[in-house]
């Protein structure tokens, strides 16, 4: 039958993640080229998608969405998302431990960072809400 017609751009490393993905649901499509397009052209039809052979954002998106709800509290690991970034999903490859800690310091410097800007404007903030919080301006203008 072929091969299906790619119309994302995916790195090698998420081709390869994505044929896996395929295959850890039951779905031959590996070819060293791509994708075999009887075998996306079954899973298209078993997930209600438009059954072209065409691996583009939907299909990706729905191999992603049947890959999370399978591995479900399973752990993390990748596949490929609709436009070819990889993203937590469930085929075992984890997140680097050492930079768990880079998401909380990131929020956390967002949150002061903002608290300064609106220490630093307070003035014009409460100008801009008195008309419908006169005493929160006030209280502002106070400090």
């Amino acid at each position: 039958d072929g091969l299906a017609r790619l119309v994302v751009d995916l790195s090698v490393a998420e081709l390869k993640v994505a044929q896996a993905a395929f295959e850890k649901l039951g779905y031959r499509v590996s070819h060293a080229a791509g994708f075999k397009r009887a075998a996306i052209r079954q899973f298209q039809e078993d997930h209600d998608l438009t059954v072209d052979g065409i691996v583009g954002t939907a299909t990706l998106s729905t191999l992603q969405r049947v890959m999370d709800s399978r591995n479900k509290g399973a752990g993390s690991g990748a596949v490929v998302a609709a436009g070819g970034a990889e993203t937590t999903a469930g085929l075992g490859a984890e997140l680097d431990p050492a930079l768990s800690w880079l998401g909380p310091v990131l929020l956390g410097g967002g949150i002061l960072w903002g608290l300064w800007l609106a220490w630093q404007y307070r003035d014009a903030i409460a100008a801009a809400i008195k008309p419908r919080f006169p005493r929160l301006a006030r209280k502002l203008w106070s400090i």
